[in-house]
């Protein structure tokens, strides 16, 4: 009998006669710069990896894809788990978990379905800007996991459904997981929070599923620069209200620990409900879990200027269409200016900026190629009125491509795809 095993945010383990594949493990501890914590405790233990088969990753952000984590597996343990990935030019996953001694790697190829156990094959497909899905077929059942794929429109959706068939189990993020708006911009909030449920409703509708797992948002912002985000969040309790009301579709929410065999009926709902309402008070108690430590200035301007160097190396003459950003240093009180020249310090206002942040949070924007994204997802920024935070993100775009081996033909490519989606929903 096929069971759902629950871990914690959008990990889950699927087992079937023996064949045990682990998703998205991510234990403990913060993700994105110490800018998000999870909801509940995880009761999977690292020794329990000792009874995991596979384990498969969906991208490389690190609440699904968790070097700490991995790193606390028993070495004994990784030996015997086979390690999948969606096919990347970069391989950069695939290398990391050789490294780290899982006893077979392998990547997963478009429409090439994997057998992985006595009847248990999976199906992963790569999605816009890293992500991907993966389809378990489990006997007659169908379990799809979308995780963060931004699939907001029927389209989508039917292209999907039309290579898996009747799906029986949807796994789908509820909230929003990056900035949305300043601190006092709660109604960007709410409205970016209703925008995940319509995409929640539209994959639906679109899949016919007979039950939901809203999962991949039991997440809280948790830095003292960005705990002013949590205002606007989905909680599972009004996602399963939403998907009760708005569908014909079964939702089911599940506790770190909780185990449903699939051909039953789920674990008790209300009580299930009544452990996360307790776990978001808790949260909201005690929401500042970290805080900033300042870098110095002219370290912050070195890495900026590397930053910079690895782009033009990389890019030539395409950075100097990039905008001048100007930021504003919140900890020194002073502004700099980044450009395809360089960084420098400028003599701006707070008010005259693009964006406003503490040193720690440029620095890692500068250190790696994907600290921008970081940045973006966990919100520790604030626009000053009259700012384009949109220069900024061109830059960390850039970079973020870059660090996965793509250029412009594929910036271009994803922007194009996003832009088709969003005159879908506007008409």
């Amino acid at each position: 009998m096929a069971t759902i095993e629950w871990v914690n945010h959008a990990s889950f383990v699927l087992d079937h006669c023996g064949t045990r594949l682990i998703c998205d493990p991510w234990l403990d501890g913060p993700a994105f710069d110490q800018g998000w914590d999870l909801v509940s405790r995880t009761v999977f233990s690292y020794e329990a990896f000792r009874n995991i088969t596979h384990v498969w990753f969906s991208h490389e952000h690190p609440d699904h894809f968790s070097p700490p984590t991995l790193a606390k597996i028993p070495s004994d343990a990784r030996a015997n788990i086979t390690a999948y990935y969606q096919a990347t030019r970069d391989q950069r996953v695939i290398h990391f978990c050789r490294q780290k001694g899982f006893a077979n790697t392998s990547e997963l190829y478009p429409g090439q379905w994997q057998s992985v156990g006595r009847d248990f094959s999976v199906l992963c497909e790569p999605h816009d800007n890293g992500d991907s899905w993966l389809a378990a077929r489990i006997g007659d059942l169908m379990v799809l996991n979308l995780n963060d794929c931004v699939v907001t429109t029927a389209a989508e959706c039917k292209r999907i459904g039309r290579k898996l068939g009747r799906i029986d189990i949807l796994a789908t993020q509820f909230s929003y997981a990056n900035w949305v708006g300043n601190k006092d911009n709660v109604a960007a909030m709410r409205q970016a929070a209703s925008e995940k449920l319509a995409w929640m409703k539209t994959q639906i509708v679109s899949l016919s599923p007979k039950f939901v797992l809203p999962f991949a948002s039991f997440v809280f912002f948790s830095h003292e620069d960005n705990c002013s985000l949590n205002q606007g969040m989905t909680t599972a309790d009004e996602a399963v209200e939403f998907v009760k009301k708005e569908t014909c579709a079964i939702p089911v929410v599940l506790y770190p620990g909780d185990r449903w065999a699939l051909e039953s009926s789920p674990p008790d709902q209300e009580a299930i409900r009544r452990l996360y309402t307790a776990d978001y008070d808790a949260t909201r108690r005690d929401t500042i879990r970290h805080r900033s430590e300042s870098r110095p200035w002219p370290e912050l301007l070195e890495h900026g200027n590397e930053f910079t160097d690895r782009l033009r190396n990389r890019n030539g003459i395409l950075l100097r269409c990039l905008p001048t950003v100007h930021v504003f240093v919140e900890d020194h009180a002073r502004a700099l200016r980044l450009s395809g020249r360089g960084v420098v310090e400028d003599d701006r206002t707070r008010a005259s900026c693009d964006l406003a942040c503490k040193s720690d949070a440029l620095d890692h924007a500068f250190r790696f190629d994907w600290g921008g994204r970081t940045l973006d997802i966990n919100g520790r920024f604030q626009v000053p009125s009259g700012g384009g935070y949109w220069k900024f993100k061109t830059y960390a775009t850039l970079a973020n491509f870059n660090s996965r081996d793509e250029g412009l033909f594929t910036i271009v490519r994803t922007a194009w795809q996003r832009a088709k989606k969003r005159l879908v929903l506007r008409t």
